[in-house]
């Protein structure tokens, strides 16, 4: 089994998001099949973002809308816990 290291630099958070889950499907669809695969470590850095998980809700932010693009972040909402 190979691991590589990959350097995303500077990706916007959806992004990296979406190519992680595709690499995440290619891995787990290999494995199952008995084929190679290679593991990575993934490096990157993303423009200032806030996540909020399944459970997590918007009047739990402390900055609104406007206050999130005086500092140039996003919120994102993700699929996890």
């Amino acid at each position: 089994m190979k691991t590589v290291l990959v350097d995303w630099n500077l990706i916007p958070y959806a992004e990296a998001w979406q190519r992680q889950t595709e690499w995440f499907d290619t891995l787990v669809r290999a494995k199952a099949q008995g084929e190679a695969y290679e593991n990575r470590i993934i490096m990157c850095e993303h423009p200032h973002v806030y996540t909020l998980g399944r459970s997590g809700k918007e009047n739990n932010m402390l900055l609104n809308d406007d206050q999130l693009k005086a500092i140039q972040a996003t919120l994102f909402h993700i699929d996890r816990g």
